[in-house]
């Protein structure tokens, strides 16, 4: 079970820096197809979310992304959105599976397993992750990646959208700390309404 958190944690974590020099905001763009994990879904066509590829048919994501199936697509093998590469693959979503014991109310428990139609096709742009052995302590470092990115404007924070993979190396955050600043992000985000 420790293996699912971390796999959890690694592919939808939230990014954190411990000092200035972590650049948390915007954080960089990814070399091309370095981590070939990396899914993102198109919720009625439109970008929606991310996850992590963890075996030909499985995805795991966080559970507040879900949507009825039949609406959403896996996008595998991206890098940069804008454009076809030739190394993507677009998979219908078959099944969904929210954790038992998520609330929307709550930040625990936020994740899902995604089943996909069919197999994705394993070469060197979609790999499956590797699944950690133990768990990550509190101020070690992981890799967070993806296609969103985090500013801060106005003191606010706000959420912007990139074509290209970015990603950033990301402290670990206790769980006190990360509650806390979560709780920080739900309160900034109570303003922008």
């Amino acid at each position: 079970m420790h293996s699912l958190w971390v796999l959890m944690f690694l592919g939808i974590a939230v990014a954190i820096p411990l000092n200035d020099d972590d650049k948390i905001i915007n954080g960089y763009e990814c070399s091309p197809h370095s981590q070939p994990w990396q899914v993102y879904f198109t919720y009625n066509g439109n970008r929606w979310c991310g996850g992590s590829l963890i075996t030909a048919r499985w995805i795991i994501s966080a559970a507040h992304c879900y949507k009825q199936p039949k609406t959403l697509i896996a996008h595998l093998g991206e890098h940069d959105t804008s454009k076809e590469e030739g190394t993507e693959q677009h998979i219908q979503v078959e099944k969904a599976y929210q954790y038992f014991y998520y609330s929307p109310y709550y930040i625990d428990n936020d994740f899902m397993m995604v089943k996909l139609a069919e197999p994705a096709q394993f070469n060197q742009y979609v790999q499956p992750i590797n699944i950690a052995s133990s768990c990550p302590t509190a101020g070690s470092k992981c890799l967070v990646s993806g296609w969103g990115n985090l500013k801060i404007s106005g003191g606010r924070l706000w959420w912007t959208s990139d074509l290209q993979w970015r990603t950033i190396w990301s402290g670990i955050l206790g769980a006190r700390m990360c509650t806390n600043w979560i709780s920080w992000c739900l309160h900034q985000s109570l303003h922008l309404l």
